[in-house]
C-alpha cells in the first residue's frame, strides 16, 4: 500500500488505524519510511505500529503516549522531544534513532536496539530496557532513575551526567562508557527473587555482583575493603525507603565511605536463605558493619546465622527519637 494511503487512514485517528489493522490482519508489515509524520500534527496516542517499518521517519515531538511500536523498524528515525510515555517499543529496532529530551518514562524496550542511538536529556525513568542493546549510544544528562537494565549492553555508551540512581542493573554488562559526574547511587544488583542488594557505582556494581557469581574469589584475591561499609537492615517489603536510613547511607559518602545496603526482607516472596552466601562474602570485605535495627531486630540473628557468630566490627543502630537523622550507634 502507498504511503499516501496509509498516511489518509492515520489521519483518521488512532482508533480507527487500530481498528482497520484488525480488519487487514493480511497486511503483515507496513512501510512509511522517510516520511515527515510531525507535520500532519497528529496525535499517535495508544496507535498500533508494531511491525511496521519507519526508517529514517520524522516523529519530531509527536505524542506516543502508550503506543504499540514493538518489532518496529525505527532506524534513523527522529524522535526527538517526542512523547512516548509506556510506550511498548519490545525488539524494536531504534538503532542510529534521535530521542534527545524524548520522553520515555515507563516505557517497554525489553531486547530493543538503540545502538548509536541518542538520548541525551531523555527521560528513562522507570523504563524497562531489559537486555537492551545500547552499545555506543549517547546518554548524555539522560534520567535512567529506577530504571531496570537487567542484563542490558552498555559498550563504549557515553553516560556522562546520566542519573542512574536506583537503577536495577543484575547482569549489566559494561564496557568502556565513561561515567563523568553521573548520579549512581543506591543500584540494586540482585535479581527480584532474591534478597535486594544495593551498592553505589557502576563499577562497584559490577564487581561485588562478579565476586556473588564466583564465591571463590576472596580466596583467590586479596581483597582491600577499607572503604566498604555493610548496612544490614530488615524493612517490611510495603515500606518505602525511609529518610533517616538514607540520611545514613548519605553521611558515609560524606566520609568517604562506600555503603553496601543488603535488605532481606524486601518482598514476603523472598527465599530469606538464598542472600546467605552473598552475605558471607560480603563480611571480610567490609571496614565495618551496620545492622539497622529501625523495624526488626531479627536481621541480627540472620547475620549471626549466616556468619556463624557475631562478626566483629558489627555496630547496631536504631534512628534517634528526635524529628533529625542523627545516627546514633549502641553496641
Amino acid at each position: 500500500m502507498s504511503d499516501n494511503k496509509l498516511l489518509n487512514i492515520l489521519a483518521k485517528g488512532a482508533k480507527f488505524w487500530n481498528t482497520w489493522r484488525r480488519n487487514n490482519p493480511s497486511e503483515e508489515r507496513l512501510t512509511l519510511n522517510f516520511v515527515p509524520l510531525h507535520k500532519f500534527d497528529l496525535d499517535l496516542t495508544e496507535i498500533d505500529l508494531s511491525a511496521c517499518d519507519l526508517i529514517g521517519s520524522s516523529l519530531i515531538g509527536v505524542k506516543l503516549y502508550d503506543a504499540d511500536l514493538s518489532e518496529a523498524n525505527l532506524q534513523r528515525a527522529n524522535l526527538t522531544g517526542a512523547d512516548l510515555q509506556a510506550a511498548d517499543m519490545r525488539n524494536a529496532d531504534l538503532s542510529g534513532a534521535i530521542l534527545d529530551r524524548a520522553n520515555l518514562s515507563h516505557a517497554n524496550l525489553h531486547e530493543a536496539n538503540l545502538s548509536t542511538a541518542k538520548l541525551t536529556f531523555a527521560n528513562l525513568r522507570g523504563a524497562t530496557l531489559h537486555r537492551a542493546d545500547l552499545t555506543a549510544a549517547d546518554l548524555r544528562n539522560a534520567d535512567l532513575t529506577r530504571a531496570h537494565l537487567e542484563h542490558a549492553k552498555l559498550f563504549h555508551t557515553n553516560l556522562t551526567k546520566a542519573n542512574l540512581s536506583e537503577a536495577y542493573v543484575f547482569g549489566l554488562s559494561v564496557w568502556k562508557s565513561p561515567l563523568p559526574k553521573a548520579l549512581q547511587f543506591d543500584l540494586t544488583i540482585t535479581p527480584v527473587s532474591e534478597p535486594e542488594i544495593m551498592v553505589d557505582g557502576i563499577e562497584t556494581a559490577v564487581f561485588i555482583s562478579f565476586l556473588i557469581a564466583s564465591a571463590n574469589l576472596s580466596d583467590i584475591f586479596e581483597i582491600n575493603g577499607k572503604n566498604l561499609v555493610l548496612i544490614l537492615r530488615q524493612y517490611p517489603w510495603q515500606v518505602i525507603r525511609p529518610s533517616k536510613s538514607n540520611a545514613l547511607r548519605e553521611s558515609l559518602r560524606k566520609q568517604k565511605y562506600n555503603p553496601v545496603c543488603f535488605d532481606y526482607a524486601k518482598s514476603p516472596h523472598l527465599d530469606i536463605n538464598a542472600g546467605k552466601n552473598a552475605l558471607r562474602m560480603f563480611v571480610p570485605l567490609a571496614r565495618f558493619i551496620i545492622v539497622d535495627l529501625m523495624y526488626s531486630d531479627d536481621i541480627m540473628n540472620y547475620l549471626m546465622s549466616a556468619w556463624g557468630s557475631k562478626p566483629p566490627a558489627t555496630m547496631l543502630w536504631k534512628p534517634s527519637k528526635e524529628g533529625s537523622a542523627k545516627v546514633r550507634f549502641c553496641s
